[in-house]
């Protein structure tokens, strides 16, 4: 795809109105745009030893935010169940 057409969908997904049920505001997050990353790497693929250090480099940068975001996530949500369930035990005494 050109970057033009892969920055309108991620656009599309990413800057929707909180009313919106399916894509609204903050329900995805953590969004890693690695167009370039791939673009070079289909650049190089017809290469016989191509040199893959930057690629490598983001990709293991994504997978580190992506790892920083899952923790934070699980760790919110942990939260989140915990307060609840305090309430809840709270109703039924």
């Amino acid at each position: 795809f050109d970057e033009e057409v892969y920055n309108y969908f991620t656009d599309y997904v990413l800057n929707q109105p909180a009313d919106r049920l399916m894509w609204g505001a903050g329900r995805v997050e953590g969004h890693e745009n690695l167009f370039a990353t791939i673009k070079s790497l289909l650049d190089k693929y017809e290469e016989e030893t191509p040199d893959l250090t930057t690629e490598i480099a983001a990709l293991k940068a994504a997978e580190q935010n992506q790892k920083q975001l899952l923790e934070d996530s699980v760790k919110s949500e942990t939260e989140s169940v915990a307060q609840l369930t305090a309430q809840l035990k709270n109703l039924i005494q």
